[in-house]
């Protein structure tokens, strides 16, 4: 009876004694959870660890969403959509005392990326321009007004170090536009974080942190941008980050979601489901040596001898000079195409180039035959390039640096932004297609294309143009590419546009047939609002008639 109750003297004790020490453990995080970006460390072993993003290289940010979405309370069915951001660091940029690096690109959006269940060229519903300055924490802070990314300083990394179980706090925005109408609204968002710890994604060392926050706005706390109609929104959203070990740059995060928006006049709109980002490092492309090896191949010459782009004999029968030996490219998260262990450098902003359309007019049909009907195609091949007011010639002296190898996965560079100049003299129009350096990468433009007359159905006669443009692509294993679909205007702005449409994906088929995967395209059609050439001449309406082919970096 003795040995029980000191043995319950002794159980009572220690409740008393750990009861002691929690309490304030108990009181510090509270505490520590109202300060934004304050850690509260939970009481865990371990190392600890200082969170901050260094990586200045060029990225592609991939966003993807599968919601179903429900009207009124009935479901309507099933939400895919995807925006691809192709971000450059331009240089340093500062945010109210603080340096980061300035990224300027474009988010390229879609409403569909499937056919039939099948991989297919993706049709781009929207292009939207982006600019902002990436601090270490992680944080974006914009120069001009974008809605793109649509989630925005998240995630936030504390000033403290942090260790498996470490919390904290900080306030991220997210764009919504739950009409899909261009209509967007940007909310800003408390977040709670939590560090898990470290592990491997697909080889490659990252850090795992948790994520939890509520989307919440009424007339009493109005979002800073807003859509007039829309009068409250309500959601929760639980979601996994991972950042790579070395640079603490974002690789993936998903966010499983359920929100709920009204609008004023009664209407709700719910979407239930995920959202995936991602970033993917692009293929390493030295953009001077592209420029350099398309502008032979346009011309259908051989770089000159002891050049870096001249044939040179293996003894394996690949060409390692105009047609290098195709690599495979690592898939990665979700079929992303995400290689890891690649680095890649930053390029300087490239000088966009100009183009002048004279003003629509004329008759016909804005389609050609072999005997050039309706096109102004008459001419010689030569006369459909550089033709008509505005030409859109650039000047390559203000292009940016293309890509250098990197190591340690999203590892930075040595290269600084615009480091690597194109020819300063070198403005290539002649041969079978244009070569022009842009901000988005090199454009191959591919004038005066000859088609079945009102249709896209490409003539016989353009095979050997398709073959050279094809022979460039494969240069770039593993690249995107951006194909854009122009005609005249001849007078008929909605038959011209879906033709555009047409052509451009009629251009990418005969690519895919020349070993090219349809996977590696995105496709949008301008019909005739881009001319580069005087719709009233015959040489102006012939070079607008034109695919564009941007290898995008």
């Amino acid at each position: 009876m003795r040995r029980f109750g000191d043995y319950m003297l002794i159980r009572v004790a220690f409740v008393i004694l750990i009861s002691s020490l929690g309490a304030p453990l108990f009181f510090a995080q509270n505490v520590g959870s109202a300060r934004t970006s304050s850690v509260v460390t939970s009481p865990s072993t371990g190392g600890t660890i200082q969170l901050t993003n260094t990586f200045d290289g060029t990225y592609t940010l991939v966003e993807r969403s599968n919601w179903s979405q429900y009207v009124n309370g009935r479901y309507i069915g099933l939400t895919s959509r995807e925006a691809r951001g192709y971000l450059n660091p331009t240089g340093s940029g500062s945010w109210r005392g603080q340096t980061g690096t300035q990224y300027t690109g474009d988010f390229f959006v879609f409403q569909q990326t499937k056919r039939d269940n099948r991989t297919a060229a993706q049709g781009i519903d929207d292009i939207l321009p982006s600019s902002f300055v990436m601090l270490g924490d992680g944080s974006i802070q914009f120069t001009e007004l974008c809605f793109y990314p649509q989630l925005r300083n998240f995630p936030v990394f504390p000033q403290e170090k942090v260790k498996k179980g470490s919390r904290w706090q900080g306030m991220a925005e997210r764009v919504v536009d739950p009409r899909n109408d261009n209509q967007f609204t940007v909310l800003e968002v408390p977040v709670e974080y939590e560090f898990v710890g470290e592990e491997l994604y697909k080889g490659q060392p990252v850090y795992r942190i948790k994520a939890k926050f509520a989307t919440r706005f009424n007339k009493y706390n109005p979002p800073r941008i807003i859509d007039s109609q829309l009068s409250q929104a309500t959601g929760t959203h639980d979601v996994d980050i991972l950042v790579d070990k070395e640079t603490c740059a974002v690789m993936m995060i998903l966010d499983r979601l359920d929100e709920t928006f009204t609008y004023r006049n009664g209407e709700t709109i719910r979407y239930k489901g995920t959202t995936s980002l991602f970033t993917e490092i692009p293929v390493q492309v030295d953009k001077k040596e592209l420029y350099e090896r398309a502008v032979y191949i346009a011309r259908g010459e051989e770089p000159p001898a002891g050049s870096s782009l001249a044939k040179k004999d293996d003894g394996t029968g690949e060409d390692s000079g105009r047609r290098p030996k195709e690599t495979d490219s690592s898939d990665g998260f979700g079929g992303s195409g995400f290689e890891s262990g690649s680095g890649s450098a930053g390029s300087g902003k490239a000088g966009s180039s100009g183009s002048t359309g004279g003003s629509a007019g004329g008759k016909g049909t804005g389609s050609t035959d072999s005997s050039g009907r309706d096109s102004g195609s008459t001419g010689s091949k030569d006369e459909s390039f550089g033709s008509g007011a505005g030409s859109g010639n650039t000047d390559p002296s203000k292009s940016g640096s293309g890509s250098d190898g990197g190591s340690g996965g999203m590892g930075s560079t040595d290269k600084k932004p615009g480091s690597d100049k194109l020819p300063a003299t070198d403005k290539q129009q002649d041969g079978m297609f244009q070569v022009e350096d842009t901000d988005k990468g090199v454009r191959l433009s591919v004038r005066d294309l000859k088609f079945v007359a009102d249709s896209a159905q490409l003539l016989p006669q353009e095979r050997g143009r398709l073959d050279a443009v094809a022979e460039v692509l494969k240069s770039v294993p593993g690249g995107t590419f951006l194909i854009e679909g122009h005609t005249a205007a001849v007078g008929r702005p909605a038959g011209e546009q879906q033709l555009s449409e047409e052509r451009a994906q009629s251009v990418i088929a005969e690519l895919v047939k020349r070993g090219l995967k349809a996977e590696q395209f995105m496709f949008k059609g301008y019909g005739g609002t881009q001319p580069v050439g005087d719709n009233n001449t015959d040489a102006g309406r012939a070079a607008n008639r034109r695919v564009e082919i941007t290898i995008l970096q």
